[in-house]
């Protein structure tokens, strides 16, 4: 199901049938126009407000982009607004504030051609196709939390926020705020360790500097040992998970017998003790190596495009052997794929599934 599809499908469940019914309805003589509730309807950008979205993050790049496509072929989806009581605003958006951003920006033509002029005909986009839903706030709160968090338009801390800001407004308990958004509880529970973060690590997160798994491991530190961990993850290019988990735990430790540990010997330990396992390990192989060909080195996460560079390294190779060797290594990694152990980097493992 794509996006799209399973968007508007979450929509029509989340909304009582009641609200679905199409009917004729004057909300404001301002708006000069009879709104159609459950259908799609033009209605002024200048009339709708942005709702109480839980995305902080709108980069001026992707808004540019969706304009732009938005210009050459039209806005593919309406968005959804609910009718509110104020003295400026008719409409407050639900679903779609990104659509509604990037309209507006044709509308006050920001954007130019290589001539100079706007891409578009501003007084085209004086209108927005919309499509109006009166609902309370809660309910416009679930769908909004539902199309952000399925088109994946959240990092991982707004998305933590939006869980948090729902179970105190109301009262959704951890059961039912899983249910609203079809995800685990685990999945929940893990989102909303991350508010407990240091506000730059949580900053990292943003970012993808950190990934949610290392941010929720460090979680339960108090904030001094936060640092800590995060020392670690700073000073290493290549953070090893369990040396990190390592780390933590006996921070953990400390921090129950309030003691203090000094953190370069500790992360000095954890990197040492993980190398004499590494090296036990190496020593209790009992597969053949042969010592002639080069290692291996990983390139990013992708077993896939680690196999592809070292075949093309070994095919590259002047040594008449290693060249070889590059169909036997291509052989292994044929079965692989073959077998689903590995993906091809052009290949999305999601996409397997």
């Amino acid at each position: 199901m794509s996006n799209r599809t399973m968007a508007t499908t979450e929509i029509e469940e989340i909304i009582p049938i009641v609200t679905r019914r199409a009917r004729r309805t004057q909300f404001s003589s301002a708006t000069a126009d009879d709104i159609t509730v459950g259908q799609v309807n033009k209605i002024k950008v200048t009339l709708i407000r942005a709702g109480d979205n839980d995305r902080t993050v709108f980069t001026p790049e992707e808004i540019e982009s969706l304009a732009r496509d938005i210009a050459r072929q039209g806005l593919a989806q309406p968005i959804t607004v609910r009718p509110i009581n104020d003295s400026i605003y008719r409409f407050e958006i639900v679903a779609g504030e990104r659509r509604y951003r990037a309209v507006c920006a044709l509308t006050n033509g920001e954007y130019r051609d290589d001539s100079g002029n706007p891409i578009t005909n501003p007084t085209d986009w004086q209108t927005i196709d919309a499509i109006v839903r009166p609902m309370s706030d809660e309910q416009a709160a679930a769908i909004m939390l539902s199309e952000n968090v399925h088109r994946k338009d959240l990092d991982p801390i707004d998305e933590a926020n939006a869980y948090r800001k729902r179970m105190d407004k109301y009262g959704w308990t951890l059961q039912q705020t899983a249910a609203n958004v079809n995800k685990t509880e685990r999945h929940i529970r893990m989102m909303l360790s991350l508010l407990d973060l240091l506000p730059e690590i949580q900053e990292f997160i943003r970012k993808g500097i950190i990934s949610i798994q290392y941010g929720a491991i460090m979680a339960t530190l108090d904030i001094n040992r936060q640092r800590i961990a995060l020392k670690y993850l700073s000073s290493t290019d290549k953070p090893v998970l369990r040396e990190f988990k390592a780390i933590v735990g006996e921070l953990l430790s400390e921090q129950a017998q309030e003691r203090f540990i000094n953190p370069d010997e500790l992360i000095q330990q954890a990197v040492a003790q993980n190398n004499a396992e590494r090296q036990a390990d190496l020593q209790r192989r009992s597969f053949p190596i042969d010592q002639r060909l080069p290692l291996m080195e990983p390139v990013g996460s992708s077993v896939g495009a680690t196999f592809e560079a070292y075949i093309k390294k070994l095919l590259k190779s002047s040594d008449a052997f290693e060249r070889d060797c590059a169909g036997v290594v291509g052989r292994v990694y044929d079965s692989l794929l073959r077998n689903g152990m590995a993906f091809s980097p052009s290949v999305s493992p999601k996409r397997k599934k």
